[in-house]
């Protein structure tokens, strides 16, 4: 099984405790925050450095360049373009944040 942005060591792990939890869709809104809380306590995040290659060899700059495209096109719904940075780096969507820190 593949769940972006858990190190894949750990999905295995993780899917055990979301079910043991009762962390599921009938959670509706909360789920995202309660998923990425939990992957967080167990410290399991396939996070990228700032200060190495990032995740598929991009540099932080480019990383960085992306996480903006992404909210951008977030912003005005191009699902197209969102795609293709989605194909550089499963990571770079779910973890852009703009200049507030929103993600």
């Amino acid at each position: 099984a593949v769940f972006h942005g858990v190190q894949t060591r750990h999905v295995s792990t993780l899917l055990r405790i979301l079910k043991e939890r009762g962390v599921g869709a009938s959670l509706g809104s909360k789920l995202d925050d309660n998923i990425r809380g939990i992957i967080k306590e167990l410290d399991i995040a396939d996070a990228v450095s700032s200060t190495s290659s990032g995740h598929n060899g991009l540099s932080p700059r480019e990383m960085s360049h992306l996480q903006s495209q992404s909210l951008e096109s977030a912003s005005v719904g191009n699902m197209s373009q969102l795609r293709q940075i989605s194909r550089k780096s499963h990571l770079i969507i779910p973890n852009a944040l703009d200049a507030h820190q929103h993600t």
